[in-house]
C-alpha cells in the first residue's frame, strides 16, 4: 500500500475508534488545567530551588565557612564537613523536579538532557546569588531567632545558631599581648590563642573591632588557634544583622 492510501486508511481507523467509543476526546478545559497546573508547580519548585540555593550561600556567610579555603587543604576539609548537606541534598531533588516539569515545554523538551539540567542550574544560580544579594535571609534569620517561625524558623534557627568545632567566626573585642578575644555571632566569648605557627592568611594587621574566621581547637572557652583569617571590608558578614562593629 502506498503513502498516500495509508493516510486515509489511518484517518478511517482513527473515526472508527472515536464513533465506537475506543478513543475518548478530552475537552479543552482539561488541556487548560493541565497546563496552569504544571506551570504552577513548575515556578513554586523553581522558586523554592533559588531560596535554597541562597540559603547555601547565606548560610556559608553567616558561619564564616565561606572564608575556610584560604586556609589549604585543612580549610577545604572543613568546609565539606561543615556543609549543610540535608539542604544541599534537597535543592538536587528540586532540581531533578524542575527539569522534568519543565520537559513539557518545547524549548527545554527538544533540549538533551544535560544541556537542559545545565541551563536551569546556571539560571538557578544567578537567580540565587541576586536574591542572597537582598536582605531577605537576614530579616528571615533574626525573625526566626527572635520568633517561633513555623516555615523557616526550624531552618534559620538550627543552621544559624549552629556551633562548629574546628572554627568559629567573631569580632575581635580585646588584645592580651600577642593574643586576644573575640566575641562570637553566639554571644560567646573566646580567647584565642597564637604562636609562631598560626596562620595569617590575610595579613597580622588586626584590631579591636575587626571580624575573623579562626580554625582552630576549642577548650574551655580558649581557642588555640591554627589559623586567623581577617575579614576585610566590603566582604558581607553576619555582622549586617548583629550589634557592633558592621561590614
Amino acid at each position: 500500500m502506498s503513502e498516500p492510501e495509508m493516510k486515509p486508511a489511518i484517518k478511517d481507523k482513527i473515526l472508527e475508534a472515536i464513533k465506537n467509543k475506543q478513543v475518548k476526546i478530552k475537552p479543552r478545559w482539561h488541556f487548560m488545567v493541565k497546563s496552569l497546573l504544571v506551570a504552577t508547580a513548575l515556578i513554586f519548585a523553581f522558586m523554592t530551588l533559588i531560596f535554597f540555593i541562597s540559603f547555601v550561600v547565606f548560610y556559608l556567610r553567616l558561619s564564616g565557612a565561606w572564608f575556610l579555603p584560604v586556609f589549604g587543604f585543612r580549610g577545604w576539609r572543613i568546609l565539606l564537613t561543615s556543609l549543610p548537606w540535608l539542604v544541599i541534598g534537597f535543592s538536587i531533588l528540586l532540581l531533578v523536579i524542575v527539569e522534568a516539569l519543565a520537559k513539557n515545554y518545547a524549548p527545554v523538551y527538544r533540549k538533551p538532557i544535560l544541556l537542559s539540567v545545565a541551563a536551569i542550574m546556571v539560571i538557578a544560580l544567578v537567580s540565587s546569588f541576586a536574591l542572597y544579594a537582598t536582605p531577605m535571609h537576614q530579616r528571615l534569620f533574626i525573625y526566626s531567632r527572635d520568633q517561633q517561625f513555623p516555615l523557616t524558623g526550624p531552618l534559620y534557627r538550627q543552621y544559624g545558631m549552629m556551633r562548629h568545632s574546628e572554627f568559629t567566626p567573631g569580632i575581635i573585642t580585646l588584645f592580651i599581648n600577642d593574643n586576644f578575644r573575640i566575641l562570637t555571632p553566639l554571644k560567646e566569648s573566646f580567647l584565642v590563642i597564637t604562636n609562631a605557627d598560626t596562620a595569617y592568611p590575610r595579613g597580622r594587621e588586626l584590631l579591636v573591632g575587626d571580624t575573623v574566621v579562626i580554625i582552630g581547637r576549642k577548650e574551655n572557652g580558649t581557642i588555640f588557634a591554627l589559623g586567623v583569617r581577617k575579614i576585610r571590608e566590603g566582604e558581607k558578614f553576619w555582622y549586617h544583622h548583629m550589634p557592633g562593629p558592621r561590614y
